[in-house]
């Protein structure tokens, strides 16, 4: 089930995509597998070509989250 409100401390798997036409990975889904919930804002995930923020397009609570020591 995808997400649209995130819960605070909360691990998410992810899957974003730039929507800027004149980056390489416009409109490329990338799955991310451990998407970290911060006091219910998703951390940002960057494009490893372009350098800018992503879009999440879909996020899943992991479940069992993983363990933090």
């Amino acid at each position: 089930m995808s997400v649209t409100t995130f819960a605070p401390a909360t691990y998410y798997a992810a899957v974003v995509q730039r929507l800027t036409e004149t980056c390489p990975n416009y409109l490329q889904p990338i799955d991310v597998p451990q998407l970290y919930s911060n006091g219910g804002t998703p951390g940002g995930v960057q494009c490893g070509l372009c350098q800018h923020s992503m879009d999440i397009m879909s996020a899943t609570v992991l479940d069992p989250q993983p363990e933090v020591c």
